[in-house]
């Protein structure tokens, strides 16, 4: 879970500082395949990484 949050901060701040780029690294390999396959479940962590997900997009 503390994964999920903290690349949904990530990205939530990147975006809100101004960038127009980024690149996202993570060592919690199953994030990353579902922000990578826009697969999500309806656990609170899959909730959090859709979250993520969709902010990626605003950019």
């Amino acid at each position: 879970m503390a994964e999920a949050l903290a690349t949904r901060f990530g990205l939530s701040v990147a975006h809100r500082l101004g960038y127009t780029r980024v690149e996202l690294e993570s060592d919690a390999l199953s994030a990353i395949k579902a922000i990578h396959l826009g697969s999500f479940g309806r656990t609170p962590k899959d909730l959090v990484l859709e979250d993520a997900y969709v902010t990626i997009f605003a950019f």
